[in-house]
């Protein structure tokens, strides 16, 4: 579904243009993550080698779901990392979390393992903090986002 548009062109040269955009998101977030968590040294050296690796720099300029792949998930752990770190515990960067969990599962079903800990995470550290039910936003908005299928209760 992702790709579902630019492949309407009939041609991947679009595809390959997104998946390149991908990718240097990723970078992105990938140095955003060492300067949050680190320094903007590390962040920087990180995206430096995440783009420079083999596999990712190969799908990038080819019509494949791996850069999105990549992508997704990471995001899901980053915001997940930043609502544990203490200081920002705001609900929306678990609705992020739920988001690029659905997102991740949506484009390949073998992420699913990577959802299924987050939400267990979630849980776990809801439990800890004694959020209670308002943690479960995560897992119904990745619920809702990936598939079109209904996997919750129209109530939830």
């Amino acid at each position: 579904m992702l790709y579902l548009l630019s492949l309407a062109l009939r041609d991947d040269i679009a595809v390959q243009l997104l998946n390149l955009g991908i990718g240097l998101l990723l970078a992105v977030a990938v140095y955003l993550y060492g300067r949050v968590f680190v320094d903007s040294a590390t962040g920087a050296w990180a995206a430096a080698i995440v783009l420079t690796t083999e596999a990712v720099a190969m799908t990038l300029t080819r019509a494949m779901i791996d850069p999105a792949t990549a992508l997704f998930p990471f995001l899901a752990l980053f915001a997940l990392a930043l609502w544990d770190r203490g200081e920002c515990r705001d609900r929306r960067l678990l609705v992020l979390v739920g988001l690029f969990g659905g997102l991740a599962i949506s484009t390949k079903y073998t992420i699913f393992w990577l959802w299924a800990t987050l939400l267990a995470t979630v849980a776990v550290l809801a439990l800890q903090r004694r959020l209670g039910a308002r943690a479960t936003i995560s897992a119904r908005r990745a619920c809702r986002v990936q598939s079109p299928w209904p996997c919750c209760s129209p109530g939830s």
